[in-house]
């Protein structure tokens, strides 16, 4: 089964430290994609 996780703040500072562990638990546990919906404006780019 792939799963979308739909709504994941994984850009954000606090994420930092470990997202490629984060990035790949969500992998192991089966999520093929991820929606990163900016906080402002000044996400748009990542």
């Amino acid at each position: 089964m792939n799963l979308v996780d739909s709504h994941c703040h994984i850009d954000v500072e606090a994420f930092a430290p470990d997202r490629a562990a984060v990035l790949a638990r969500a992998r192991a546990a089966g999520v093929t994609r991820l929606l990163v919906p900016a906080i402002d404006a000044a996400g748009w780019p990542h």
